[in-house]
């Protein structure tokens, strides 16, 4: 993933250059200004409880540990063969000096780990004819692939409404370079693209429309020549998985809450739709 985040770094100084003999000096942080930015990031997960319900078992496993990859790499590295990249994409707006409206998405992987030890709590009918029937109460598990897996490879799509509020802290005379700063929130809804493993037999690709999310976010806008930046955001909040559909036929379903912190670098470009925010001196 570390050549991910140069080729932005490259994109952002290249495309700069091409608009480098602009000589307007708006802000970029102006009323009227429209910009849109994507770009990869990295989630972690809070441990959670998962509850399962179906038409044979109904059960709970707690302290469940989350991540975003199937295999545990670091940090920077994303080799996982059933994951596929994460990212952030958002399209905004400012409706007044400094403050914006923002739609887009955030695309999040989900697995859960496999060298772990939960508890599981519930039941399993005798019909199912399972490894796990009967009753349990805070057992300890360590649940297995092929056992019980629950997996969100094509992701977790949060797609939400915001708002920023920015902040300028300095400016070039000729306007060729502006650092900014920003801080705002999000709430929207959550679509699941769930796989669930139950004792030896997989449903693929289940979709709903599983709950909602609300989320912060924090960040710095480096913006070049006025129209390319590149920008680094840290966000963080709830998805709050309210019925996940784990199999297209059956009856089967999870929920869950989870915190998550997620920091994103991307590369963006701000178009003065209509300005009206002239910014011939730098606003500190």
């Amino acid at each position: 993933m570390t050549k991910h985040f140069l080729f932005l770094f490259l994109c952002a100084f290249f495309v700069g250059s091409l608009f480098a003999q602009r000589k307007s000096k708006l802000n970029t942080n102006g009323k009227g200004t429209l910009f849109a930015y994507a770009g990869l990031t990295k989630v972690g997960y809070a441990n959670s409880t998962i509850s399962f319900f179906g038409e044979d078992f109904n059960f709970d496993l707690a302290n469940t540990t989350l991540q975003d990859t199937e295999n545990n790499e670091t940090f920077f590295d994303f080799n996982s063969e059933n994951a596929t990249l994460q990212f952030s994409a958002h399209l905004g707006y400012y409706i007044l000096p400094k403050w914006a409206l923002t739609i887009g998405v955030d695309k999040m992987n989900v697995f859960m780990s496999e060298e772990q030890n939960t508890r599981i709590s519930g039941s399993f009918a005798p019909e199912s004819h399972s490894s796990f029937e009967g009753n349990y109460d805070n057992v300890a598990l360590s649940p297995s692939r092929e056992e019980l897996y629950y997996r969100q490879s094509l992701g977790t799509h949060y797609v939400r409404l915001g708002f920023l509020k920015s902040g300028q802290h300095s400016k070039t005379s000729n306007a060729s370079f502006e650092l900014l700063s920003h801080v705002g929130a999000g709430v929207g809804f959550l679509f699941s693209n769930a796989d669930f493993t139950f004792d030896g037999l997989t449903s693929q690709q289940n979709r709903s429309i599983s709950g909602f999310g609300i989320n912060g976010i924090a960040g710095v806008r480096a913006v070049f020549a006025q129209h390319v930046f590149l920008q680094f955001n840290l966000s963080g909040g709830l998805l709050s998985h309210r019925s996940i559909v784990l199999h297209p036929i059956l009856p089967r379903n999870a929920q869950y809450n989870s915190f998550y912190l997620a920091p994103e670098l991307s590369l963006g470009i701000s178009l003065f739709v209509r300005p009206t925010d002239c910014g011939t001196c730098p606003k500190w």
